[in-house]
């Protein structure tokens, strides 16, 4: 959700510089909807019924498929699993409808990160797709999940987003 938030900033306002990672549009986000939906029919139609979005990823098991990957400890899991809370339903559905980002109203360079493990994502479509919206390449972290700053290598994501902003005079 950050990631759409980040780029329809951006379209209205200026600003020196932005890191969106993940996908640039509402396709991006409805194929890890139906991607979610496929594995776990049963938990998605729960969750979006009775309970939370956070019945999607509140236990190790899947927080670990969707948000983390495989080298992530297993106490890092754990713990961002029980404390997950749920996203608002109405900006879950906004997202799945809105209109793509216009890359050419962005004066801003932007810098587009990907996890290679991000199993929230069906491959590295989305990824570079935020990329050649705003013409630049995606780059990717390999043994990385969905939530790069908190997996054990966040410092290597956190050091080449400072070189880069460095590269900006930032």
């Amino acid at each position: 959700m950050g990631c759409l938030v980040v780029q329809k900033y951006l379209e209205k306002y200026r600003a020196p510089a932005a890191g969106p990672n993940g996908t640039r549009d509402a396709e991006g986000v409805r194929r890890s909807v139906l991607r979610m939906v496929c594995r776990h029919p049963w938990i998605f139609m729960r969750a979006s019924t009775f309970g939370s979005s956070a019945d999607l990823v509140n236990t190790p098991a899947l927080a670990r498929e969707f948000l983390f990957c495989g080298h992530t400890p297993e106490a890092i899991v754990k713990s961002c699993a029980a404390r997950m809370e749920p996203e608002s339903a109405r900006a879950g559905l906004d997202q799945m409808f809105v209109r793509p980002p216009k890359g050419d109203r962005v004066t801003a360079p932007v810098l587009v990160l990907g996890a290679r493990y991000d199993g929230s994502r069906i491959g590295d479509t989305d990824v570079s797709s935020t990329a050649r919206t705003y013409e630049t390449e995606a780059e990717f972290f390999p043994n990385m999940g969905h939530n790069m700053m908190l997996e054990p290598g966040w410092r290597d994501v956190a050091d080449h987003i400072c070189e880069w902003l460095a590269t900006k005079n930032l």
